[in-house]
C-alpha cells in the first residue's frame, strides 16, 4: 500500500502543472460578467461568497465567464493535489491510524484520481471551447471527492483532514455553480 500511495502522489505531482493553465483565445458563445458579479450569483451563502472571492478575486472589471471556471478548476487542483499528499502522510507515516482510516485513505486516493481526472478534462474543455462538456466533466469532480469526505467522515468523525476534504469539494462546486451560469446565464 505505501508504494502504491507514493506512486499516487507522484502522479497527482507530476499532472499538477495541467491545473495552471492560463486560458487562451476567448470562446465565441461565453458572456462575459466582473468577477463580484460571478459571485454574487455563484454564492449560495456566506461561506461559498468568501470562497468565490478569494479564488476569483474582487474586480469589478468584466471578464469572459470561462476565466471565472478555469480560475476555479485551477484552484480545484491544486487543493486537490494538496490533500492527496496529507493523506499518503497520513498513510504513510502514522502507525495508530486506524484499519478503517486506512480503508477511507486508500479509497480516497481513487476518489483524488478521478477528481484530478475530470479536472484535466475540464480543462481540456475549456481550451477547445467545449463548454457543455463542463456540466459533465465538475458534478463528477464533486462526487469523486464527496465520496472521499463521506468515508473520511465514517472513519475519524470531524478531523482536519476531513476540513481539508470538504474545503476541496466546496472548491469543486464553486466551478460547478460557474459552469452552470456560463451554459445557462440568468435572463436580463
Amino acid at each position: 500500500m505505501a508504494k502504491a500511495a507514493a506512486f499516487v502522489v507522484l502522479s497527482m505531482s507530476l499532472t499538477a502543472a495541467a491545473f495552471v493553465f492560463t486560458g487562451g483565445d476567448a470562446c465565441e458563445d461565453a458572456a462575459s460578467m466582473s468577477a463580484v458579479d460571478a459571485c454574487k450569483q455563484a454564492g449560495t451563502g456566506a461561506a461559498l461568497a468568501e470562497l468565490c472571492a478569494a479564488t476569483l478575486g474582487t474586480s469589478p472589471e468584466p471578464k469572459e465567464e470561462t476565466t471565472f471556471v478555469l480560475a476555479a478548476a485551477n484552484a480545484a487542483g491544486r487543493s486537490y493535489v494538496d490533500t492527496l499528499q496529507d493523506i499518503v502522510k497520513l498513510m504513510l507515516g502514522e502507525p495508530k491510524v486506524s484499519d478503517e482510516m486506512r480503508k477511507a485513505c486508500d479509497a480516497c486516493t481513487g476518489n483524488y484520481m478521478d477528481a484530478r481526472d475530470a479536472m484535466n478534462d475540464a480543462l481540456r474543455h475549456l481550451t477547445s471551447c467545449s463548454l457543455p462538456e463542463l456540466i459533465i466533466d465538475f458534478p463528477r469532480a464533486v462526487s469523486a471527492v464527496d465520496d472521499c469526505a463521506t468515508k473520511v467522515l465514517r472513519a475519524e468523525g470531524m478531523s482536519p483532514l476531513y476540513n481539508m476534504i470538504i474545503g476541496d469539494r466546496d472548491l469543486s462546486m464553486l466551478g460547478l455553480r460557474l459552469t452552470v451560469m456560463l451554459l445557462h446565464p440568468p435572463p436580463n
